[in-house]
């Protein structure tokens, strides 16, 4: 049961005075509000939590890339649909192509997107959305390695990179690696200092087919050959990922492929860790007004798929086959009735 991991804090205000009682031994806090005659409880259960990846994009924002970074911001809702019914525990990170400002630092007002992040759908497309003003000369590899090494890691970026989480790594450019760090040794460095390859992915949208550019998908200067062949040739050496195409002819369904492929399977299913106790409820309950959910999950009252009422213990049982509705980490299950 959750006997152990469990507090109790009941919390009863009458007439703005706050009495507090506090037990060890049931995994609730009550509200009661007098005035009002309504309760609330809420039980603090641990969830089980899916597979771990951190997710690092690294976007070029240089003059050349508004209706990339449009197009992207288009398509990205499949991927923000897929994790919405996923069961990754996701942090999302922004970085840009500029080595002059802010070079590998985490961008956007909340520096990385987990599940918990208030409205992160909205917030993560806003971190996307970079701009074009960054310098012309772009840097990829050592931007890369900036974000999740000594010093950020520990300092602007904090939090981002856990040791046990999947890397995956996304590029985002109409150019290319031009000069400085070769991509043998920037994967040589990236596996070396910062993930084992088996903990890592590298996929990258860039220019991949010289023979298809046309006046509107062309290569910025800093592609020399027709492609990123710096670039595609690290993602070749990863051996983990994919070099996608910047001007597909069918981004839509190339979007579909690219979110498959990064975002994991769960081996098992969002539930409680335990099975939770029958919860007593507080006072003459009005029980035309119990209701039960977690998060935005509105659990149904229903002996076999949800809760019931026990009359003889004035008690909430949960059934064991509710269909748990995937919330943000540490979301609790909340009980509110009225009182009679």
């Amino acid at each position: 049961m959750f006997r152990k991991y469990a507090f109790l804090s009941l919390l009863i205000f009458i007439n703005s005075t706050l009495a507090v009682a506090k037990a060890a031994d049931q995994p609730v806090k009550i509200v009661k509000d007098s005035v009002n005659r309504k309760v609330t409880i809420h039980i603090d259960v641990e969830f089980t939590k899916g597979p771990q990846v951190d997710y690092l994009f690294l976007i070029d924002n240089s003059g050349s890339m508004y209706k990339y970074q449009q197009q992207w911001a288009k398509n990205s809702e499949i991927l923000v649909d897929k994790l919405k019914s996923s069961f990754v525990d996701f942090h999302f990170g922004v970085i840009s192509s500029d080595s002059t400002v802010r070079a590998g630092e985490l961008l956007g007002e909340a520096k990385f997107i987990t599940a918990s992040t208030q409205d992160w759908p909205s917030k993560l497309k806003q971190n996307m959305n970079i701009g074009t003003e960054g310098n012309w000369t772009e840097v990829f590899f050592e931007n890369t390695l900036l974000a999740l090494t000594e010093p950020l890691v520990s300092g602007a970026n904090h939090g981002f990179l856990r040791p046990s989480a999947k890397l995956s790594l996304i590029y985002i450019t109409d150019g290319d690696q031009a000069d400085g760090m070769k991509p043998l040794e920037f994967a040589y460095r990236l596996t070396s200092e910062v993930k084992a390859l088996d903990q890592l992915e590298f996929n990258a949208f860039v220019l991949t087919e010289s023979d298809r550019h046309s006046n509107s998908c062309l290569p910025d200067d800093s592609i020399r050959s027709g492609t990123a062949q710096n670039i595609i040739e690290a993602v070749r050496i990863i051996g983990r990922g994919k070099a996608y195409d910047l001007c597909s002819l069918d981004p839509e369904q190339q979007m579909f492929d690219f979110v498959e492929s990064i975002v994991p399977s769960a081996s098992t299913e969002y539930r409680p860790m335990e099975k939770i106790d029958n919860i007593e409820l507080v006072g003459n309950v009005n029980l035309a007004t119990l209701k039960v959910s977690h998060g935005t999950q509105v659990i149904p009252n229903d002996q076999v798929l949800g809760w019931s009422y026990e009359s003889k213990s004035n008690s909430v049982v949960f059934s064991t086959d509710i269909a748990w509705e995937i919330q943000a980490e540490g979301t609790p299950i909340n009980i509110n009735y009225e009182l009679l």
